[in-house]
């Protein structure tokens, strides 16, 4: 096992997902939605790393969050036009935007994937992920719900966990986001250059 803080998770996530082929923004939010599922206990490394293998799919779990997410606080938008996305890989890496939409929309959400059902109150907090951590595909839909129960706050996990083979797959990826050292770039003052007296 790997262990690592939460701002190096953060960061390694965010140049992972640009090094797997998003733009800035959409790395930005993978890495907000892999810490936010760290935080709730699962390996939020692995099912990022899950989700960035089908990143030019239909199915992309990253790309269907940031739709929920946009929309959140449009009645013509996914969520209260109950909006079923079908075959999205990775569906727990949806979970961490409806917990966001949850909160911008000040209202309790139920996150459904196939038969499952998550809820997520008006502050965020969820009850339960239950199962769903392992489904790798299944049909998504995040619908207002008619309740307004309070789940208690959890407490986050305070370090973050992965298994060595998740860490070395995203940092190959985030390797391809490093611009590789020429000897004109040297000259011109990247790195020590030509010669390093120190």
């Amino acid at each position: 096992m790997i262990e690592l803080s939460y701002s190096e998770a953060t960061a390694l996530a965010t140049k992972a997902a640009r090094g797997a082929g998003h733009h800035w923004g959409e790395a930005e939010e993978a890495a907000i939605a892999t810490s936010w599922l760290c935080a709730a206990g699962c390996d939020g490394l692995k099912h990022l790393h899950r989700a960035l293998t089908h990143i030019d799919t239909p199915g992309c779990p990253l790309k269907v969050g940031i739709q929920v997410l946009d929309f959140a606080r449009i009645k013509t938008g996914a969520i209260d036009q109950n909006t079923v996305f079908l075959a999205i890989k990775e569906p727990i890496f949806v979970l961490p935007f409806a917990v966001q939409a949850a909160k911008i929309r000040q209202q309790n959400l139920t996150f459904h994937v196939d038969h499952h059902a998550i809820s997520i109150d008006a502050h965020g907090h969820v009850n339960g992920i239950g199962s769903v951590q392992d489904i790798a595909q299944a049909s998504v839909k995040v619908i207002p719900a008619h309740t307004e129960t309070i789940y208690p706050k959890t407490h986050p996990n305070p370090r973050v966990f992965t298994q060595v083979d998740t860490f070395d797959a995203l940092t190959s990826l985030a390797h391809m986001t490093y611009v590789p050292a020429t000897e004109a770039s040297r000259a011109a003052g990247a790195g020590a250059g030509t010669s390093d007296n120190d």
